[in-house]
């Protein structure tokens, strides 16, 4: 695990105590570059936050670390309700993505 990856998962780990995180796009399929962003799917047992106040407070969490990153916050409920379907965050991160460990 890099540097900047490692920050981020220790960040999102203290914040969110969270079930799973994955890393999936370009940077879990290996044909990223320099450039490349890190996406994250975070996903908690569960929340009283929306969708968008949880993404928001994950941008909070990580705005000092210098790297580009999308950072998806997901209740597991949500997560097994959108895992299936094609195209979706959870799907594309189960099928592409790689597992990073929490605790």
């Amino acid at each position: 695990m890099d540097n900047s990856l490692k920050q981020i998962a220790e960040a999102l780990n203290e914040e969110f105590k969270p079930e799973k995180i994955f890393l999936f796009g370009s940077r879990a399929r290996g044909d990223n570059d320099q450039q490349s962003d890190y996406d994250l799917l975070v996903v908690v047992s569960d929340s009283s936050l929306s969708p968008l106040e949880r993404r928001i407070k994950a941008r909070q969490v990580l705005r000092g670390i210098e790297q580009t990153f999308d950072v998806f916050v997901y209740t597991q409920r949500e997560f097994d309700e959108w895992k299936d379907e094609f195209g979706s965050i959870p799907e594309t991160a189960l099928n592409e993505g790689k597992e990073l460990s929490v605790g």
